[in-house]
């Protein structure tokens, strides 16, 4: 099922602000109504979107509170210490900082959440992106094989161009639709993707495919083509962002 991705990081964004509050008040009932209320929501939600993390944020709530055995006082050990005991007020101090330090890591990995959501979708657009590129590579082969030369190569340009701007939203640079393979080969070497002699290679498939996308004295050979198709191909499974 599909999530709503904004949704999900307008409800961190709210909870997150949430801790401010809590750590505000002054009284221990209603501090630990409101903790728990906002604990509740917290860990439904990382065990759904961030499940490797949830035992830590467990971790940081339930760790059981300890009397010293040779006073009554008790010592700080977990959230559910600090709500549900009553420290001598020589601890206090301690307690209190110990139950912050705790309450803030609880939100940090709260905020983790869009981060894991970014990457999430990041590899599901590379791989729907190769798949897509290795049809389109099949799809020109296919083509060149039935001598349909100038489609070949056009299709293998389609192909060249995804990946291109696949690059691009990994390496988080912005590029229009409308952008082919050398504006977005340049832009790639200009950030440091990729090399010089990469973008060189990918203004040489760019003029094969422009040559087989406009009408010219000179017709695209099959070979060409097969060049193309195979250079398309060693380029998209060389370079990678990782």
């Amino acid at each position: 099922m599909a999530i709503d991705v904004q949704a999900v990081k307008k409800l961190v964004e709210e909870l997150a602000s949430q801790v401010d509050g809590i750590l505000k008040i002054s009284d221990r009932a209603q501090q630990r109504r409101e903790y728990q209320t906002w604990y509740s929501q917290v860990h439904l939600l990382i065990s759904k979107r961030l499940p490797n993390r949830v035992d830590e944020l467990q971790n940081l709530y339930f760790a059981s509170a300890t009397q010293d055995p040779s006073s009554d006082a008790y010592n700080y050990s977990g959230i559910r210490s600090y709500l549900c005991t009553t420290p001598d007020w020589d601890n206090e101090k301690t307690f209190r900082h110990r139950f912050e330090a705790d309450i803030e890591q609880q939100k940090g990995i709260l905020l983790a959440i869009p981060f894991t959501i970014d990457i999430q979708a990041l590899d599901v657009a590379a791989l729907v992106t190769a798949d897509l590129v290795k049809g389109e590579l099949n799809e020109a082969q296919l083509l060149l094989t039935h001598r349909f030369v100038r489609a070949a190569g056009a299709v293998a340009g389609v192909a060249l161009e995804s990946h291109l701007k696949l690059l691009h939203v990994q390496s988080t640079l912005t590029h229009s639709d409308n952008d082919t393979i050398i504006p977005l080969a340049n832009r790639l070497r200009q950030s440091g993707v990729i090399s010089l002699g990469d973008e060189k290679k990918c203004i040489a498939m760019a003029d094969t495919r422009n040559k087989c996308d406009h009408k010219n004295k000179t017709e695209p050979t099959a070979e060409e083509v097969g060049e193309l198709i195979d250079d398309v191909d060693r380029f998209v499974k060389r370079i990678q962002v990782v």
